[in-house]
């Protein structure tokens, strides 16, 4: 690194600009810690607090006398366990759901497999020198695919195995304000 040569007052400034930036960055750093803080006082207001209010009630929907409109909103999230794939996988099978898997099946070739590859290409798993072939098998099932089946097969009251499917259903509060002309 080469030497610099900055007189004093060039100096004053950028020690003027680094105490700025550090101070500016902690401003940032507490309103970060600020949001947080308020996001999850917001999400146990709109998971919590109002829907026990709006149940005890006995209601599922409210005109606030702003002229918005407060309602519950069922949402539901499911992520299949890595180690529970197969098993998923299974049962999605067995209880003829199998539409909802996407499979990809991939043949790692090395070098001086191309002839290989190509007959692959043309003729899939039924000739002998296929055998040897590692097969790579991965099965997935799109996410929102999985959400809207969780969804329907819960709706429909029909039992899914929360552990397969990492299953969780929240109840939230969704508030729709009057549209302003």
């Amino acid at each position: 690194m080469s030497k610099l040569n900055i007189d004093n007052q060039k100096i004053s400034e950028l020690s003027k600009m680094c105490s700025e930036l550090r101070s500016i960055q902690s401003e940032i750093d507490e309103l970060e810690k600020q949001v947080e803080i308020k996001k999850k006082a917001e999400r146990r207001i709109a998971t919590e607090v109002i829907p026990a209010m709006l149940s005890e009630a006995g209601v599922s929907e409210l005109k606030l006398s702003d002229g918005s409109s407060v309602r519950l909103k069922t949402n539901y999230f499911s992520r299949i366990p890595k180690d529970r794939v197969d098993e998923a996988m299974n049962w999605l099978r067995e209880n003829n759901f199998a539409d909802l898997i996407r499979s990809e099946l991939s043949f790692p070739f090395t070098k001086g497999q191309d002839v290989l590859a190509q007959s692959l290409e043309k003729f899939i798993k039924t000739n002998e020198k296929f055998r040897d072939l590692i097969l790579n098998k991965k099965e997935t099932v799109n996410p929102m695919q999985l959400k809207a089946f969780i969804k329907e097969q819960t709706q429909l009251g029909k039992d899914v195995p929360d552990d397969l499917f990492g299953i969780y259903v929240e109840t939230t509060t969704e508030i729709k304000t009057p549209e302003t002309k």
